[in-house]
């Protein structure tokens, strides 16, 4: 039987950015810095977009 995903903090993951698990306390710490990487980058915002993660426009 497979364990559930977890957050690097060890609580159980409820988000997915890409191929990171984080629980609800930490999801918005991390799309706040795929938000800052990615920035007005279009070839990082599209590599972000292959990996499933979808930002909006701030």
């Amino acid at each position: 039987m497979s364990t559930p995903p977890r957050c690097w903090c060890g609580q159980p993951a409820v988000h997915t950015l890409g191929s990171y698990h984080y629980c609800t306390a930490h999801v918005q710490e991390a799309e706040a810095r795929y938000h800052a990487w990615a920035g007005q980058d279009p070839a990082r915002r599209e590599r972000l977009a292959e990996l499933g993660i979808r930002l909006s426009n701030h």
